[in-house]
């Protein structure tokens, strides 16, 4: 139900103007890509200031204050972490007419979608060298995450094999 609450709360139109005033970039939004227990994701482009890393971008967007935080958080702690999507801003919007802030990821945009629809798409097994490859670079990420305190693999049951 909360996130139902909060997928309406932050629902917004093609065409829409968000304005970052963290770094003065204004963005214009594309299309819907999905919603989760975050927020809602959608495509965006970068409209101003310095020369973009990319042209477009994910832009998640949520009403829950503390999810903002944590996600933002554990964005910079992995920004040098290869295959973890990056996370380029963090910004509280207001929008117009709108006592209630809008907390906002700028992240990389994930080309081949979420997971199930990469995995939907790629059906074949992987060959064992690459699932090798994907396995170490999956432990490195929890081994980061376990040294920075704030998370204890063992504390993710659905995580065990």
């Amino acid at each position: 139900m909360r996130t139902e609450l909060r997928q309406r709360d932050v629902k917004l139109r093609p065409g829409q103007l968000i304005h970052s005033p963290i770094n003065n970039m204004q963005y214009r939004v594309s299309e819907r890509l999905g919603a989760g227990g975050f927020g809602v994701a959608y495509r965006v482009a970068q409209l101003t200031g310095p020369r973009p890393l990319r042209r477009e971008y994910c832009l998640k967007i949520t009403n829950h204050q503390t999810a903002w935080h944590r996600e933002a958080y554990f964005g910079d702690l992995m920004k040098e972490v290869p295959g973890v999507i990056r996370v380029y801003e963090s910004f509280v919007w207001l929008r117009r007419g709108s006592r209630k802030p809008l907390y906002c990821l700028k992240t990389e945009l994930a080309e081949g979608g979420d997971l199930a629809s990469w995995l939907d798409c790629h059906r074949e097994p992987w060959k064992e060298a690459r699932a090798t490859r994907e396995i170490i670079k999956l432990l490195r990420t929890v081994k980061l995450l376990h040294e920075s305190g704030r998370f204890i693999a063992t504390s993710l049951p659905e995580m065990s094999l």
